[in-house]
């Protein structure tokens, strides 16, 4: 007032002189001087400006916090962070990213209003699982992370990570539903691991990453090794994006025979990636990366088109085994492309099986069924790939009608020693008997475990026993042969042919 004359919004915190309630006030004031220039008096207003400081502290609030669980956001995490290296000397920490792992499931299934409750109790079980002056924030979706002050020691270290592992892994009741999930995270120590935001919050991500692929539902330390691991992951993305246009893709046919009689009844079409470099690449390993970057859906279309035309010239009338993953019903465009690929093949329809998993039908949506339902009424076959090794998959074989019911590999393995798998896929076929749906089992490589099956009453089988995977050439005479003469060993033939010109 001396210097300027007048003072505007000058907001100061004051006690009322009563009630000795702490309120916020605004004071607007200014100097009335005399003629001759000297102050007279100071006029002015004064107000209660407590709504307007907290609308303020409020957005404040908003603008470094997580509107859903009240979290600090990743603005907040990053002012943190910075502020812990500057006392890094006097206080080591770890940052902990984390996600839950099969979250998009239950978003998906129960609904978004279910996942978000998921999300709000996960927040409350991770403020839990750690100390209260670490720093929990959630980053965005299922991720969140955590700033572990003081510590000293990869014991302590892990100790808090397996912690919030078990605390975000037990199961969640959300109203009538139980939701399964599990937290994976992935550790940066700071400085070792990162010296700044930007290097130690690329290294947990890293970390994180590398317990995902290892199976999730743990906790991976950052090294050096993961971060080679993933530039070679991101140099293979690159590659296989432009594999197709390349013709670098190849099918390799595996037989399927039939138990009783020895016919070979259809081939199961199996994708190769023939690389000019690295050679023949195992589709465990690029299957999962064509499936994150959004190419499964044109790689498996031109799988379905090759296999159809290429079982449709051979001899007889086998039929052809497509797997379809669940990126491709996503397109919604399935059914015609399964149209398409008959109609330019020459395929009947009934001589086509397509393999589906219980990814497929996870969702349980009206478009799914009517795709699945559309296609068995024009004759096409439906088999549910990989049975015993989901969560519910005699909830499925009640709810769709299938015409084939594949065990999985892992249960054949040694089931005729192995009580346990025996009497699976005892299970198995007996219910396949009674729903009047034809078994095939994976993965046989036995004489033994051929006529055990057999002796089961198991229609089908295939394996290396019966046949490698071999390119459709590999197959013809063979075919041929055996529908002239049912009696045939095709699997004899196909290892005399194997070793005649060498193994594909």
């Amino acid at each position: 007032m001396q210097t300027k004359g007048r003072v505007t919004d000058f907001v100061s915190e004051i006690y009322r002189h009563k009630t000795r309630e702490r309120i916020w006030v605004s004071e607007t004031a200014w100097c009335v001087k005399r003629p001759g220039g000297a102050p007279d008096v100071f006029e002015g207003t004064v107000l209660d400006a407590s709504a307007r400081m907290q609308a303020e502290a409020k957005i404040a609030h908003m603008a470094h916090h997580d509107a859903l669980t009240d979290l600090p956001n990743r603005s907040r995490l990053t002012q943190r962070i910075e502020q812990a290296l500057r006392d890094i000397e006097s206080c080591p920490f770890a940052l902990h990213y984390l996600d839950l792992d099969r979250f998009k499931e239950v978003n998906d299934t129960l609904g978004h209003a279910a996942g978000d409750t998921l999300l709000r109790r996960a927040a409350r079980r991770l403020r839990r699982a750690v100390r209260s002056s670490d720093v929990v924030a959630r980053l965005g979706g299922d991720e969140f992370a955590v700033i572990q002050f003081g510590a000293a020691s990869d014991r302590e270290v892990g100790e808090c990570a397996a912690r919030i592992v078990r605390s975000l892994s037990a199961p969640y009741r959300i109203g009538p539903h139980r939701a399964n999930v599990s937290a994976s995270v992935g550790i940066a120590l700071a400085p070792g691991d990162g010296a700044d935001v930007q290097a130690l919050s690329k290294n947990a991500d890293i970390a994180l990453y590398q317990a995902k692929a290892d199976g999730r539902k743990i906790y991976r330390r950052f090294d050096a090794g993961i971060e080679a691991r993933l530039q070679e992951k991101r140099k293979i993305e690159g590659e296989l994006r432009g594999a197709l246009a390349k013709g670098e893709f190849v099918i390799a046919y595996q037989p399927i025979i039939a138990c009783a009689s020895g016919v070979t009844e259809g081939f199961e079409a199996l994708l190769r990636w023939q690389h000019p470099e690295r050679g023949l690449v195992a589709p465990s390993v690029f299957v999962p990366i064509a499936e994150e970057i959004g190419i499964m859906e044109p790689i498996g279309e031109w799988i379905l088109r090759e296999a159809c035309g290429q079982v449709a010239r051979l001899p007889g009338a086998p039929f052809a085994a497509v797997n379809l993953s669940p990126f491709q019903f996503r397109g919604r465009g399935m059914v015609k492309t399964v149209m398409s690929a008959i109609a330019s093949s020459g395929l009947p329809a009934s001589r086509l099986l397509l393999e589906i998993t219980e990814t497929v039908l996870l969702h349980d949506d009206k478009l799914t069924r009517e795709a699945l339902s559309q296609l068995r009424q024009v004759g096409v076959m439906i088999a549910l790939d990989d049975f015993g090794t989901g969560h519910s998959s005699l909830h499925y074989l009640r709810k769709f009608r299938f015409d084939k019911i594949k065990i999985d590999r892992s249960f054949i393995d040694g089931f005729e020693k192995d009580k346990a798998n025996g009497a699976v896929v005892r299970a198995v076929i007996g219910l396949g008997r009674d729903l009047e749906t034809a078994v095939i089992a994976e993965g046989v490589e036995t004489q033994e475990q051929f006529d055990l099956l057999a002796t089961l009453g198991c229609q089908s089988a295939q394996g290396f026993l019966l046949g490698e995977p071999q390119p459709i050439d590999h197959w013809r005479g063979a075919v041929d042969a055996n529908r002239r003469n049912p009696a045939v060993d095709v699997a004899k033939l196909g290892r005399e042919r194997r070793a005649g010109r060498g193994r594909a």
